[in-house]
């Protein structure tokens, strides 16, 4: 397999496991399907901000002044994810303030006084891509209030292509890869002395809290990194959306950027049978088994309140050990107490501050960490690796994992379905530019060496002169050969043993030749005949083949690399 290539791939080889087995998988993947598909992303709501300009737009526009139900609302905004509609918000706000100081309706945008617009926030906020996002946050509204969008107005459009010809955009990849040799196995304690305390109480976590919270950043770090997943995909996912198996491991992400029905996308990574006790498996499993511990030695009346409100949030749902099946002994036999105790293990994130944090009463088990929050203590544990933190993003973990399987031999669409792309386009900003260089390289090297083979004679009708096999060097008792010599006849305008000539004495014509002897007048001395002669020689057998200017000529002869008139060679 060519390494860096992104040509599709053959198709993968059908699965060892029978077909009674697959199926089985399937059910199973349907039953995580079924509990927690159409469920909302509780951090991907609509904010108030968004859905009050949502709201104004949309009876403004659609409902004549008066309000409309809630019902069509909702199915107006069912264009546009709630996440998107909180960026474009958040982007088209300023215009919407911008169009009531200067007294003029902002929807439907005039492409006047929207390209002016654009060019006077471009001073202060420069690029491409907000320059894109706001053209693309006011087609969203204009299909929302059933308006004409100015997107496509020729002076909109042509102010975008002067800001991409002469500003640029940022460009995809802001965050720099980490690869996997720099996240460590053993994260160490932060450096420095513990936070300063204050009126008798710790300003930050204890010293065993921040080591559990690093340990749990580096855990879900690997996980990242081996299934090329980004944050935001696996902030809400529970244990109960892993399927380990001994090959395989499935994990069931809802809600993604690319999935705005909430039907679900399944990642694999490699199973557990082959995993490494630094892979992003091994690190999820024992994770999660010193966490089920922590549960486990809680008092009762702790447990109890904690097991209550988690079941509340989901009642629809009751503690079934059959969704942690697939998981490892080590971890079901943990897991199985907690069930009988009344709680919902496979509702637990499996990254969540119920890994590391002091457990409360008032603790809430379903508890993530925003992305910025992940960042900095991936951050702190890098750094106390001493590795470079200054470029690293959330996205760096899905960039190197992904960077690391285009090295490795994955093709294009290996890699476009462990990104979960749907074009392979959309995966080669993903791959190391090194990669491809080097693969483009060497396919160039391996084209340009020179052939070792014999050539084939010639087809008949070709202008080269015939070409007959000839002894080896040894028998022929001359220098090297290569593997062909001229087809010449013994009754030709001179004898072909006066044509033979010896390594040291071939003057260009070819070697391959018997042993010289004198030649007859009109030839060279030492046996070497003239290119005059030879060429006569040779139109005696095979006639003249005329040139541009008619003149006869030899061209496609091994030994002679120019064709010439017979009137231009040794100067006649």
């Amino acid at each position: 397999m060519t390494v860096g290539t992104l040509d599709g791939p053959p198709q993968p080889p059908p699965s060892q496991l029978p077909i009674a087995a697959l199926r089985a998988r399937e059910d199973t993947r349907e039953l995580v399907r079924q509990r927690r598909a159409g469920a909302p992303r509780i951090h991907k709501t609509l904010n108030p901000s968004a859905r009050v300009l949502i709201d104004s737009v949309v009876t403004a526009h659609r409902g004549g002044g008066a309000g409309l139900p809630a019902s069509l609302l909702a199915t107006l905004r069912g264009a546009r994810s709630d996440p998107t509609w909180n960026q474009y918000s958040a982007t088209l706000q300023p215009w919407f303030t911008h169009a009531k100081d200067h007294d003029f309706p902002p929807l439907p945008a005039d492409p006047m006084h929207f390209a002016c617009w654009l060019a006077s926030v471009g001073e202060r906020n420069p690029g491409y891509t907000p320059t894109k996002l706001r053209c693309v946050a006011v087609r969203a509204f204009s299909d929302l209030a059933g308006v004409p969008s100015p997107h496509d107005h020729p002076l909109v459009m042509a102010y975008r292509a002067c800001v991409r010809r002469c500003r640029g955009g940022r460009g995809r990849g802001k965050a720099r890869p980490l690869l996997r040799a720099e996240i460590p196995t053993t994260p160490r304690s932060p450096q420095g002395p513990p936070p300063a305390s204050r009126r008798g109480r710790r300003a930050g976590p204890s010293p065993g809290t921040r080591q559990r919270a690093l340990s749990a950043a580096t855990a879900h770090m690997r996980l990242l990194h081996e299934g090329c997943l980004r944050y935001d995909d696996t902030r809400e996912g529970q244990l109960g959306d892993v399927l380990i198996y001994p090959d395989t491991v499935e994990l069931s992400v809802f809600g993604t950027k690319t999935d705005h029905r909430l039907t679900g996308q399944v990642c694999q990574m490699p199973g557990s049978a082959s995993a490494s006790e630094t892979s992003g498996v091994s690190a999820l499993l024992e994770g999660t088994r010193r966490g089920l511990q922590r549960l486990a030695a809680l008092p009762a009346e702790v447990f109890s309140v904690l097991a209550d409100r988690l079941a509340r949030s989901f009642p629809n749902d009751r503690a079934v050990p059959s969704a942690m099946a697939t998981w490892p002994a080590c971890v079901r036999d943990e897991a199985l107490p907690l069930y009988d105790r009344g709680l919902l293990v496979h509702y637990l994130p499996y990254y969540g501050t119920w890994l590391w944090a002091p457990l409360t009463v008032d603790s809430d088990l379903s508890q993530t960490l925003t992305t910025s929050q992940f960042v900095s203590q991936a951050k702190t544990a890098l750094a106390a690796a001493g590795i470079d933190t200054s470029r690293f993003g959330a996205h760096s973990l899905r960039r190197g994992g992904a960077a690391e399987l285009t090295h490795g031999g994955a093709s294009g669409a290996v890699l476009r379905r462990a990104l979960r792309h749907t074009s392979e386009k959309s995966s080669e900003p993903y791959v190391f530019q090194s990669v491809l260089l080097s693969a483009t390289a060497a396919a160039m090297r391996a084209a340009t060496h020179p052939s070792k083979g014999v050539e084939p004679p010639p087809a008949s009708g070709s202008l080269s002169v015939g070409l007959k096999p000839t002894a080896s060097p040894l028998e022929a008792g001359a220098g090297p050969s290569r593997g062909y010599a001229p087809s010449l006849p013994c009754a030709a305008a001179a004898p072909a043993a006066a044509l033979a000539i010896s390594p040291s004495q071939h003057n260009g014509i070819g070697p391959g030749y018997p042993t010289p002897r004198p030649a007859p007048s009109g030839w060279r001395g030492r046996g070497v005949p003239s290119p005059t002669a030879l060429r006569r020689a040779l139109l005696a057998r095979s006639g003249p083949i005329r040139g541009r200017g008619g003149s006869p000529t030899l061209r496609g002869h091994p030994g002679i690399t120019k064709a010439m008139p017979i009137a231009d060679m040794d100067g006649k």
